[in-house]
């Protein structure tokens, strides 16, 4: 079975560092704003943080200008900023995957003016984690020693620092068409399913690399 990984950003709009041009987002970008955190999610084997620290609310952010997508790249969230516009279709869907969509309250949008559109309404998406594995026999995905090992969290014992090219083991699956895995939490996988949605309701600022192609650490 085909998987993706949904990417922080557009990569065909990023330059190759080589060229010395800056990158220059095409759409808005987001941060969060007296961003609160509960508690990361564990690994129901050893009970390791496998997330980052859950947003909890109030959860505000503010905008880097007035051009919005479908889905806003943001670096320190539980999950994707995706629009309301979104958040309608795949609840129309049949997809799996999004366990929840919270509510986000747009605080601040840089270099407005006064012709400017106003925000739409965002959530923030949660995926679920699925118990599906990384098929370590067919990835390459290196890293530093990091006892103790789990097999379900970090069958390696290691900590990734390079990845060229992810596998997965469907064995553990449950359908899920967006989803996360007990290790490399904060990597999003989708099925074609997913891509194919995207593509057919023409979300903007979606972006997705087969992850046998996905890499991670590794110098141009």
């Amino acid at each position: 079975m085909i998987s993706y990984v949904l990417l922080r950003e557009d990569i065909s709009k990023v330059p190759n560092p080589k060229s010395g041009e800056q990158y220059k987002p095409k759409w808005a970008e987001s941060e969060a704003v007296d961003r609160k955190n509960g508690n990361c999610l564990q690994c129901p084997l050893c009970g390791a943080p496998i997330t980052m620290k859950q947003w909890m609310p109030p959860r505000k952010i503010k905008l880097t200008k007035p051009k919005y997508p479908d889905y806003v790249s943001y670096w320190a969230g539980d999950g994707i900023v995706v629009s309301e516009r979104f958040k309608k279709a795949y609840e129309i869907s049949g997809l799996k995957g999004i366990t929840a969509f919270n509510p986000l309250e747009v605080v601040k949008v840089s270099y407005m003016k006064e012709n400017s559109p106003i925000s739409p309404q965002y959530y923030d998406a949660i995926p679920a984690v699925s118990f599906a594995k990384v098929d370590n026999r067919k990835s390459k995905i290196k890293g530093y020693k990091n006892e103790p090992k789990c097999s379900l969290c970090n069958p390696r014992g290691k900590t990734v620092s390079t990845i060229k090219g992810i596998t997965l083991d469907w064995s553990g699956w449950e359908g899920e068409d967006i989803f996360r895995l007990h290790e490399l939490g904060g990597t999003y996988f989708t099925t074609q399913c997913f891509v194919d949605f995207c593509q057919h309701n023409e979300f903007t600022n979606f972006s997705f690399v087969l992850s046998s192609n996905y890499t991670f650490g590794v110098k141009e």
